[in-house]
């Protein structure tokens, strides 16, 4: 078992969703990680892209108001990935890309949909639902490693610690022992 969990927050992830290089750095995170020990999850939205290849889905959490409206993650596995999906219809049950309308236009509630997946992986980081993660996650997640989308104002990349600093300080030492390519900066 790892001694670092990582929890990857991202608006698109590769093979499920897919806009651009985004999704491509996503999907391979959490492959390059686990060959320096480190064990990732990736929480997206459940477009119908993603909903349709999550596999042995289970309800880790309901919300009965994010951002109007009921909605609940799931985990499951999607095409070898370990996946948390946030599960609400009103913000992400949507035809086409997960950021334009048929009309070629930003969705007008982008800022309202993405602030309710960077609410989602708050509570993940801060042990909303680690209990049930065991043994993938104990209690509560090491890092949160979260990209920012083109429809939203956050930064650009944001770490955020929830254990201890020792955590990103062991996962430079892991990969400097072995040799990795995996550097700090491209790793989280």
């Amino acid at each position: 078992m790892s001694e670092l969990k990582v929890l990857s927050v991202a608006s698109e992830i590769f093979p499920l969703v897919k806009t651009g290089g985004l999704a491509d750095v996503t999907g391979a995170l959490p492959g390059a990680l686990a060959r320096e020990g480190v064990e990732m999850r990736t929480l997206v939205p459940a477009y119908p892209a993603v909903k349709g290849k999550l596999l042995d889905a289970a309800a880790a959490r309901d919300y009965d108001n994010l951002f109007g409206g009921p909605a609940r993650v799931l985990a499951g596995k999607a095409a070898g990935l370990d996946v948390f999906a946030v599960d609400a219809p009103h913000l992400f049950a949507r035809p086409g890309n997960p950021y334009l309308g048929a009309d070629g236009l930003d969705w007008p509630d982008n800022a309202r949909r993405f602030a309710a997946l960077a609410r989602v992986g708050a509570d993940i980081g801060l042990g909303a639902i680690g209990r049930f993660l065991s043994p993938i996650f104990i209690s509560r997640t090491d890092l949160v490693r979260a990209r920012r989308s083109p429809s939203t104002t956050s930064p650009s990349r944001a770490i955020f610690p929830f254990r201890s600093s020792a955590n990103w300080a062991c996962l430079r030492a892991r990969c400097r022992s072995t040799g990795s390519s995996i550097s700090a900066a491209s790793a989280i």
